[in-house]
């Protein structure tokens, strides 16, 4: 994974208007770049069942995870982000909670599956409490969007279906899939079957978290809510 560097802004010459800012390093200063109007929390909702650990479908979604969180860590997008991310087997594990992107230490991401079931209500319901503690500022904050990453069907007690209402009821929840999953089940958990993916390939995943990540981005930076593109993004081939 790459090296996060931390970007000074450039004044363009004159005044700062309403929620123009300088433009960071690397852009032109006749671009600007508007303040978030509010944070975006993203919850990453990864599944470290047994099955992850053999097909080497984990350490995929490691990497693809750390760039990821590489775009939207990137200084132009002003720490709009904050990032948990949860890996779950027969039980969640918080990683680590709210975190603005552009510090996450990737030493962090966990590189290894905990082995087990594949529990998703349990972590749905982790992520969904999680993203309803009320933030430690007054920054507003925006619709939260889970997302979750799992290559097999909910096999826990629970179900799977209450789960996903409940945390459907304060965020949008996007479902990507692959090897095993079920897209008949990732489309009746997620906010709507477009909010479904199955990726068939390593590089369906990475293409699919990247044109994400780019796509939100692209929102926050013209003082849109992030929300806006995810849609479009999860449209796009």
């Amino acid at each position: 994974m790459h090296s996060k560097n931390s970007g000074t802004g450039t004044r363009a010459v004159g005044s700062i208007q309403g929620n123009e800012l300088p433009a960071p390093r690397g852009r032109s200063v006749h671009q600007s770049v508007r303040a978030p109007s509010a944070l975006s929390d993203f919850a990453f909702i990864l599944d470290g069942s047994s099955s992850m650990e053999g097909s080497q479908r984990f350490s995929l979604a490691y990497t693809v995870l750390g760039e990821a969180f590489d775009i939207l860590g990137e200084p132009a997008n002003l720490d709009a982000f904050r990032i948990s991310l949860i890996t779950f087997s027969d039980h969640p594990t918080a990683v680590f909670e709210r975190v603005p992107c552009s510090r996450i230490e990737h030493g962090r991401i966990p590189s290894t599956p905990q082995g087990g079931g594949t529990n998703i209500a349990l972590a749905l319901d982790k992520a969904r409490v999680i993203l309803a503690r009320p933030s430690a500022d007054e920054t507003p904050s925006a619709r939260p969007l889970g997302l979750l990453l799992t290559d097999g069907e909910h096999n826990g007690a629970e179900s799977v279906d209450e789960a996903a209402t409940r945390f459907k009821a304060q965020g949008d929840l996007v479902a990507v899939g692959f090897g095993d999953a079920s897209l008949a089940e990732l489309g009746r958990i997620a906010t709507s079957p477009n909010h479904a993916v199955l990726a068939r390939s390593g590089e369906d995943l990475r293409r699919f978290f990247v044109r994400l990540a780019k796509s939100v981005s692209a929102s926050v930076r013209a003082g849109l809510p992030a929300g806006d593109n995810i849609t479009n993004a999860l449209l796009r081939g």
